[in-house]
């Protein structure tokens, strides 16, 4: 990943010179010159790079002696860039605890190509869609998904979406009996109530 260190490694020898005394040029084609750090006693080079641009290099090590011969060795390779998200959202909107939520994310890849997409919700489910009951979501709930995206190289990005859950009202239904009562009849009131969020409901008499 590009907001990784890179690190290169050479080995050095030369049939008159000390590997000390052998000088090193790094660069890159992208970011130029990025260290001159030399062999060691053994003749080993170690580089840590962690300023190198996202995208193909071409970084080439040149060693050059005290007589001003020199070799170039090259390696080409490429920083990626992760994945970003660049919108989650979270369908309807309103909802209640009777729908089917559909989450999506729209994600892009700066190295090309196209970024897989995962989905999670709060309550531990996965996929795209969550079907709601009122066994696993009250009304006032708050629903959150995390989209996360994977790109070619294995980078992640993630995004995420919340929504509250819409409280809707009751329904109730009231009957009177008897229907044609007279003055000397007990009148019964009955109301029959209706939660289409199966929240607890009361019910009050005035």
């Amino acid at each position: 990943p590009h907001d990784e260190a890179v690190v290169f490694e050479v080995t050095v020898s030369d049939t008159e010179d000390l590997p000390t005394d052998v000088a090193l040029r790094w660069t890159s084609d992208v970011d130029d010159e990025f260290s001159t750090a030399g062999a060691d006693s053994s003749g080993v080079a170690t580089v840590t790079a962690d300023a190198l641009r996202a995208g193909p290099h071409t970084v080439t090590v040149t060693a050059t002696d005290t007589d001003g011969l020199y070799v170039n060795r090259t390696v080409a390779f490429v920083l990626n860039q992760a994945p970003e998200v660049a919108a989650v959202t979270i369908e309807p909107d309103p909802a209640t605890n009777s729908d089917t939520l559909t989450c999506s994310a729209v994600a892009t890849d700066p190295d090309g190509g196209t970024p897989a997409l995962a989905y999670a919700w709060s309550g531990g489910a996965t996929g795209p869609t969550l079907p709601l009951t009122s066994v696993i979501a009250a009304s006032g709930d708050t629903i959150a998904c995390t989209a996360t995206a994977t790109d070619d190289a294995g980078a992640t990005a993630v995004g995420t979406a919340s929504i509250t859950l819409t409280n809707r009202n009751p329904e109730v239904a009231v009957a009177i009996a008897p229907t044609a009562p007279t003055r000397l009849d007990p009148i019964t009131c009955t109301a029959t109530v209706t939660e289409p969020d199966d929240d607890a409901t009361t019910v009050a008499w005035a």
